[in-house]
């Protein structure tokens, strides 16, 4: 039997499943940075795609992707259009 003959038996939705989720958790730093609206998130999706494919280069870009160095009340949630608020209140 010939490789082309057994991939016309393969069954495709599990391998489609696993390559999807295989992607979708190399790209994970760069969505949690996308997500979480980092100041340096093309730069964490640089790192992501050109060095995640060493295990050292996908966990730098994870940690930095989840390190705050925005301040909490000016991140803005997703789906949250809303200016952040700011205390008006005299002292």
């Amino acid at each position: 039997m010939s490789l082309l003959a057994n991939l016309d038996n393969l069954q495709w939705e599990p391998v489609l499943l696993i390559l999807g989720t295989a992607a979708g958790l190399y790209c994970l730093p760069s969505i949690v940075a996308l997500v979480r609206r980092h100041p340096r998130s093309g730069a964490i999706a640089a790192l992501n795609i050109l060095g995640g494919w060493t295990v050292v280069g996908w966990l730098a870009a994870f940690i930095w992707s989840s390190w705050s160095d925005i301040d909490p009340d000016k991140r803005r949630h997703v789906g949250d259009n809303r200016r952040p608020h700011s205390d008006t209140r005299s002292p």
